[in-house]
């Protein structure tokens, strides 16, 4: 039994922090991020094994704190274990940069902070100590410049330039942060050019950075859902998921890569809570394959959940879990069973209901329905129609007629 060298045990550590391109951009983005950035930009080499860059425009470092960043469990986020319990920062533990640092075949950051009439820009060495510090002339934020990346892991780097879904985790990752913080700036470019891989610009909400990405067509798919409880805490959830009726060609797709859940602004991964959203429009859609678009940021409590569980810091535990859910299937049912509204100009007969009001299974609770003629139904369809769509659309009228009718008895 003996204990391993510092240099094996910073290995160790950097390879799970630090597994591929895309966890070296993530950790970076969230760095500017967390540094009040407006704008961030990602620039990559061969895939990111060449070189990354990343430029941000936030509050800076001044040459004291850039010498310590690199520094294993060095951080500007918390003092003491306790604070991770409040915080709401993407980072805290102070394992990335370090991590980079063992792992590159060189390591740089320059920055500036407010107020400062100079930058300054360090190089590392393996241990994320610093070997060279200079003064440079650089506008107020960071830049983080790696080269080399898994250089000393060859089965990784090799791995990695086989993997051909390595550009599409990447462009998943800026979507992640692109979508749930709409102000902000972000530039993903590649191979050292100015074409860009994806350019958001500051944007009015979640929706329309969507239709940024996936086009406006998609976007007009979608509707806000909403809600707040204070029980068993105060939490609330903002998500965006398609309307009942929708072409499923473009609200959906065969895998859930179109799936974006979120804690406090946190990307993560809520196996149960995806999956009621998913079953809710499957269920809606008669569709039992596909996934549906869905952007959903749950805002809770930072006391009421445990993000230090994995590297990544995308597995989580959330107090009360189990409750929330049960409310959460309960909205998003009730959300595709209501009968859908329709456009004031579509409309030949229009009684106007309340977008909470659900009509049960008795016709016992007081509802109105947007009725629409046969015509303007067949004028939204397209002449050739897939069985699945025929059959959508027969339920749909039948839902609208038989709402219509329990309006008129009850007239």
């Amino acid at each position: 039994m003996h204990q391993l060298d510092a240099v094996s045990i910073s290995r160790l550590s950097s390879e799970q922090v630090i597994i591929d391109v895309a966890s070296a951009i993530k950790e970076l983005v969230e760095n500017a991020i967390d540094s009040n950035a407006k704008s961030v930009t990602v620039q990559l080499s061969k895939g990111g094994l060449d070189k990354i860059v990343v430029t941000d425009d936030g509050s800076g470092m001044d040459q004291m704190s850039l010498e310590l960043c690199a520094q294993r469990h060095t951080t500007s986020k918390i003092e003491s274990y306790d604070d991770i319990s409040s915080t709401l920062t993407y980072g805290f533990r102070g394992e990335a940069l370090a991590s980079l640092a063992s792992l590159c075949k060189t390591f740089e950051i320059a920055s500036k902070p407010h107020n400062a009439s100079c930058g300054y820009s360090v190089s590392y060495n393996d241990k994320g100590q610093p070997i060279r510090t200079q003064k440079v002339a650089a506008s107020v934020g960071t830049k983080v410049i790696c080269t080399g990346l898994f250089h000393n892991a060859p089965v990784r780097k090799e791995i990695h330039k086989k993997n051909k879904g390595a550009m599409a985790k990447i462009m998943k990752i800026m979507y992640e942060y692109a979508i749930v913080h709409p102000a902000m700036t972000f530039k993903l470019l590649k191979n050292d050019s100015n074409d860009a891989n994806f350019v958001k610009q500051p944007l009015a909400d979640h929706l329309d950075v969507l239709a940024n990405i996936y086009g406006p067509n998609v976007a007009d798919t979608l509707e806000e859902v909403t809600h707040s409880a204070d029980v068993p805490y105060t939490w609330s959830i903002n998500a965006l998921i398609p309307s009942y009726g929708t072409d499923i060609n473009l609200c959906s797709c065969s895998s859930d890569q179109r799936i974006f859940l979120y804690v406090n602004k946190r990307p993560v991964t809520l196996s149960g809570i995806k999956q009621i959203v998913v079953n809710a429009w499957r269920h809606s859609s008669m569709n039992s394959s596909r996934y549906p678009i869905i952007f959903l940021n749950l805002t809770v409590p930072p006391n009421s959940y445990d993000i230090n569980l994995s590297a990544d810091k995308k597995k989580i535990e959330i107090e009360h879990q189990d409750q929330i859910c049960e409310s959460l299937k309960t909205i998003f049912g009730d959300f595709y069973k209501s009968i859908p509204k329709s456009k004031p100009d579509a409309v030949s007969e229009t009684v106007q209901i309340s977008s909470q009001t659900v009509i049960d299974e008795q016709g016992s609770e007081e509802s109105t329905v947007v009725s629409e003629t046969e015509d303007q139904l067949e004028k939204k369809n397209p002449k050739e129609k897939s069985n699945e769509s025929v059959f959508k659309e027969k339920k749909r009228k039948k839902e609208i007629s038989d709402a219509t009718q329990n309006k008129k008895k009850k007239d």
